[in-house]
């Protein structure tokens, strides 16, 4: 039985933390043993405990490269003091655990963990959900993953074209489980939105509230279709990514200035994310790049319609007008336009929510992502 450590950089879940959690669901227990490690108390350790997988406390800086050349000093000084810090924990806990294989779920953890993996001489995993690639230096670091997991064609595509060799990389799309659904219970809507009135509709987004998200993109194309359509109301679900509240002010702001504001309500971090997209009407995912995009395919498992941006991984699995509707990146007219009409024919909505259902049942659900993940642990076990 070969042990395995999930190297985590993130309290809060998120699209990665998703995934981990379905393959820590689904994976043969009989072949591995499973050790997690979190930067510290949050929605990720509870969900975690919840599924009895032990977990270990590994601080891990949670600092940004942004703003005036001081903070980006500091920031930088205390990811040093963190990594030196913590790459000694992270090697002891290798050795207390015997563990034989690293998984790492962020670039950040990425870091932490190579320098680890090598001086135990135990092999590392990368599961890639990022587009960014942190300019010249990055792929240094991602071409020394002995293994490296990402999720869409577009993503693996992107990273070879950074010169990570591809025989490295291998293209496994995420997974929902649809328990989640099945044990959520629909609220009322006028719980989360107090002017509510029956009749009315709810678009949803879903994600850090970070620009290449795109929550911007659709509230610019909220203008456009509360013009015909007044009843609807745009829900924005997810917390800004560290400490960064400039985004979500740029949002704020942004409604403000096109006199909507009243119509779109920020929800925040939230832990009944299944509840929230059980009581949508529609799960829009206005990216301008998105690696996967979790949160359209779970709109998809729930049996809703949803609108994707030709720039994000779960594109690929969409099948314009059958079980979904793709529209170009960046376009708030044309995203405006597909939510119109769905909104304007129910029937259709209905339907393409229903093929999607059917589809993502049949293809994403986490045991089929958890065996080709096992094939991949399976093979750097026989290559240590």
């Amino acid at each position: 039985m070969k042990r395995i450590l999930f190297v985590n950089s993130h309290k809060e879940i998120g699209g990665g933390e998703i995934v981990l959690i379905n393959l820590l669901k689904s994976i043969n227990k009989t072949q591995f043993t499973l050790v997690v490690t979190t930067p510290g108390t949050g929605q990720f350790q509870s969900a975690i405990e919840k599924l009895g997988v032990p977990v270990k406390k590994l601080t891990m800086s949670q600092s940004q490269g942004r703003g005036s050349r001081f903070q980006i000093f500091m920031n930088m000084f205390r990811f040093a003091l963190s990594f030196l810090f913590t790459i000694p924990k992270l090697i002891s806990l290798i050795k207390s655990e015997q563990i034989d294989i690293v998984h790492a779920g962020t670039f950040q953890s990425l870091l932490y963990t190579l320098p680890a993996a090598r001086l135990t001489g135990k092999h590392l995993i990368w599961h890639c959900h990022e587009f960014y690639l942190y300019g010249r230096i990055g792929p240094q670091f991602m071409k020394r993953a002995d293994y490296i997991i990402a999720t869409s064609h577009a993503l693996r595509k992107n990273l070879i074209e950074a010169g990570i060799p591809g025989e490295k990389i291998t293209t496994i799309y995420c997974s929902v489980d649809s328990r989640i659904f099945e044990s959520a219970s629909k609220p009322n809507p006028a719980e989360i939105i107090p002017a509510w009135k029956q009749g009315d509709r709810i678009l949803t987004v879903i994600g850090r509230l970070v620009h290449f998200k795109g929550q911007d993109i659709l509230i610019e194309a909220a203008h456009h279709v509360l013009k015909h359509f007044p009843d609807t109301w745009f829900l924005i679900v997810g917390g800004p990514l560290f400490t960064g509240l400039s985004f979500m002010e740029y949002l704020k702001t942004l409604g403000n200035r096109l006199g909507i504001s009243d119509r779109i309500v920020f929800l925040g971090q939230r832990d009944d994310v299944p509840a929230i997209i059980t009581l949508s009407d529609i799960i829009v995912l206005p990216s301008r790049a998105e690696p996967f995009g979790i949160s359209a395919l779970e709109g998809m498992m729930a049996g809703k319609p949803v609108i994707v941006t030709v720039t994000s991984g779960v594109s690929e699995i969409v099948s314009h007008k059958k079980n979904g509707y793709i529209v170009p990146a960046f376009n708030p007219g044309a995203l405006a336009d597909a939510i119109m009409e769905l909104l304007d024919d129910s029937s259709i909505a209905d339907h393409i929510g229903k093929n999607a259902q059917i589809y993502v049942k049949t293809n994403y659900i986490p045991c089929i992502m958890a065996k080709k993940i096992e094939q991949i642990l399976l093979e750097s076990a026989l290559n240590l």
